[in-house]
């Protein structure tokens, strides 16, 4: 059709010779048509070029990255000091349902490919424990009811985390922000807290298994 039209544009002569009146009008039409749609065509693309702000990518960029949560490292803490509810790492199942009685619920039991441990979940209001070999390997709180053996519950303020723990040396938390306390003589197991608003959103006590 392109053909086509330039040929009726640049020899008009031609067309009139070999096409009939009834098909030479078709075909200006279709013609008429196309020059339209090329002009809508880059009609779009220059609103499109025009919309775009200057600098909007790098804003984006900057948006993304002051998102992305900040890990940090804080002093280690004695084993004790990174219980819950006196639930502590290695704590047997005896000993967590005689402190919390029996679970709302449980998960698992399920098999972990990286540990390649067996892992079973007892879940609680706003807590949850995780076992392998009926030890506990990890306890995750999201609600009040939990509370650290230093008095530390979430909506706990930063001002209140660097009494208690103290805080890494020119740490500056945004939201998402997360601290883990490693526990003194074990480097796999820490107190992990996550910052939200400058409050302790979630607290986490929990042994790597590898």
């Amino acid at each position: 059709m392109i053909e086509l039209c330039r040929t009726v544009q640049h020899s008009s002569r031609l067309i009139l010779v070999r096409l009939s009146g009834a098909v030479l009008i078709l075909v200006l039409v279709a013609c008429a048509k196309d020059r339209d749609d090329t002009r809508s065509s880059r009609s779009d693309t220059t609103r499109a070029s025009s919309d775009t702000i200057p600098g909007a990518h790098e804003a984006t960029a900057r948006a993304s990255a002051q998102a992305a949560p900040t890990y940090l490292t804080g002093n280690p803490i004695p084993q004790l000091r990174a219980a819950f509810n006196g639930i502590e790492a290695g704590a047997s199942i005896s000993r967590v349902r005689g402190i919390m009685g029996a679970p709302n619920g449980t998960l698992g039991p399920a098999y972990q490919e990286a540990s390649r441990e067996t892992v079973v979940t007892w879940i609680y209001a706003g807590m949850r424990v995780a076992f392998t070999h009926e030890k506990v390997i990890d306890v995750q709180c999201t609600g009040r009811s939990c509370i650290t053996t230093d008095g530390v519950r979430n909506g706990a303020t930063v001002a209140e985390i660097d009494s208690v723990y103290g805080l890494p040396g020119g740490a500056s938390l945004a939201d998402s922000s997360k601290i883990t306390y490693p526990v003194t003589g074990n480097d796999s197991c820490g107190l992990t807290l996550t910052f939200m608003s400058d409050l302790v959103s979630t607290m986490e006590m929990s042994c790597a298994r590898n």
